[in-house]
Formats: C-alpha cells, sequence, structure tokens
C-alpha cells in the first residue's frame, strides 16, 4: 500500500545535508532515486563513498523481502512549518553532511522499511541534531508535518487521513544515542478503515547518524526486526569514524 510513504520522509528530509527541502513553493513532490546515494560537492568524497556503503541492501533482509529504487514524497509546506516548529535554522538538522539512501524495502506481508546514513563532519553536529529530535517540541512538531502533508492536494484521492499523533518511542539503547519516535496515521480507504504506523529510529555512532523507518499495518512494524536491521548497518561502520 504505497499510500503509507506519503509525508513519512519528515525526519529523512531534515538530517542530510543534500536532500532537504529549500523551503520555496508549498505543493508536493515525488522523487526517486535509481542509486543508492545523493551526491553532495560541498562535502568530502570519502563521506559520501561510506555513506553509501553503509546504507542497507537486500542481501541484510530474510528471504522473501524485496527493494524498489528510493521514494521521496516532498511537501514544501509542511517542511517549512516543521523546521519553523522545531526552530531549525535554514533546511536541514545537520549542516554539510552527505547522506546516502538505500532502495525501499517491502515485505512478504507488505511491511516497509527505509533506510538513511547521514556522515556529517563532525560528531557534535549529529549529537545537535538528536537533541532536537529528543526534544519536548518534537512530536506535537511532527504531528502538526503529517496532518500538513497527508491533507494536501498531492495525497491519494480515494483515501481520507485521520488525526495523526506522533509520540516518544522506547527502545533499546543503540550505538551512542538512539532517538525513536513512532506515528500512528488513520486512514479510510475503498471502506476501510486502519492505522499505518510509522515507527521512525535515528542512532548516532560517532558523527555517523542512522535513520531507519518501519511501516507497517494494522500493527505497528516489529522493533526486534528494526533493531536488527540497525545494528547491520552499526556493524559496517568502521572503528576510525569518530
Amino acid at each position: 500500500m504505497r499510500i503509507r510513504l506519503v509525508g513519512i520522509i519528515a525526519i529523512t528530509a531534515m538530517l542530510g545535508g543534500a536532500c532537504g527541502s529549500d523551503g520555496s513553493g508549498s505543493g508536493s513532490s515525488n522523487t526517486q532515486h535509481p542509486t543508492t546515494t545523493i551526491t553532495n560537492p560541498a562535502v568530502n568524497a570519502a563521506d559520501q563513498a561510506l555513506a553509501q556503503q553503509l546504507v542497507l541492501s537486500l542481501s541484510d533482509f530474510p528471504p522473501g523481502w524485496t527493494s524498489a529504487p528510493h521514494s521521496e514524497s516532498k511537501n514544501d509546506k509542511a517542511q517549512k512549518q516543521l523546521n519553523a516548529c522545531l526552530h531549525v535554522p535554514g533546511t536541514n538538522l545537520i549542516s554539510r553532511a552527505v547522506n546516502a539512501h538505500s532502495p525501499d524495502f517491502t515485505s512478504p506481508d507488505q511491511a516497509e522499511v527505509q533506510n538513511t546514513v547521514n556522515v556529517a563532519p563532525s560528531a557534535t553536529k549529529v549529537s545537535s541534531a538528536l537533541d532536537v529530535l529528543a526534544s519536548a517540541a518534537a512530536p506535537s512538531c511532527l504531528s502538526e508535518y503529517f496532518n500538513t502533508a497527508l491533507n494536501s492536494p498531492g495525497s491519494p484521492k480515494d483515501t481520507k487521513f485521520g488525526t495523526a499523533t506522533v509520540n516518544p518511542l522506547p527502545s533499546e539503547p543503540l550505538g551512542d544515542r538512539t532517538v525513536a519516535l513512532r506515528a500512528a496515521i488513520p486512514l479510510s480507504s475503498k471502506g476501510t478503515n486502519v492505522t499505518v504506523y510509522a515507527d521512525f529510529f535515528v542512532v548516532q555512532k560517532g558523527r555517523v547518524a542512522v535513520v531507519l523507518i518501519g511501516l507497517d499495518e494494522p500493527n505497528p512494524f516489529p522493533t526486534e526486526t528494526a533493531t536488527q536491521l540497525i545494528q547491520k548497518v552499526l556493524g559496517k561502520i568502521p572503528a576510525s569514524t569518530g
């Protein structure tokens, strides 16, 4: 059910240096990335290569999972609103970071996973970004983001969205620090009512930020599976990346 991906990229779009909205306009747009990496000439080429090496690949998943080129659904109005609510200067939480997107993965029962890896110039920049996402204001700001994005003209016309809510999600400590949030999005489509869950995990290890989003319905994406996938990414990070 691809409507799960509408408006789900708030955190991934804000974190990276190359993929954030420019804050202009108010429309929605869809973008597919046929390769795993988004380049940024302002950053170190070695960091760029590292980010691409770290993202999840289909071989990291159990048999039966499939992959497709990463797809983003942008909403400039909602993104600008989120930046203002979180008091983020500019468009990105981590300035001058490079990021790489994995493909989008789908399980045999139609759960979905997205993964982004951001490599920043310093660990301090990553830590500051997680401070914002862990703030008391983050859940309400992200809830407003979803409700704006999901009810925009670019949303599926045969789907009616209820009020989305975002809350902190208890999770196992991973890396140097972990911030996790869960969005619950009620919707009605073709006579079926369901709640779609989007679980966001942002994990810092040194100057690397690992973002994993697990989407599922009618129950949340299994936290144990999300943890295992994040650990696969963390295990690829060189010890020298501090």
